[in-house]
């Protein structure tokens, strides 16, 4: 055990799990992102590239034309 581990730190395979789930959150966060009307028109077309991405009704219509701005947070 190394002093970082023994001192409560998070191991190696704490780690590669920390950075699988932060790469699968991305794709969750570009579809959170659809149902509002100020997404941005690259997060839209990143979304429609997805294999699978599901399409709701207001996320059809964000992808209609309905954005107008960015959001901003």
């Amino acid at each position: 055990m190394h002093k970082y581990q023994s001192e409560g730190g998070p191991g190696p395979e704490n780690v590669a799990a920390l950075f699988r789930r932060v790469r699968l959150a991305s794709f969750y966060d570009i579809s959170s992102a659809l149902p509002y009307t100020a997404a941005a028109p690259e997060v839209r077309s990143l979304h429609r590239s997805l294999p699978g991405a599901p399409v709701d009704a207001a996320a059809a219509r964000v992808t209609a034309g309905g954005c107008r701005g960015r959001h901003v947070s």
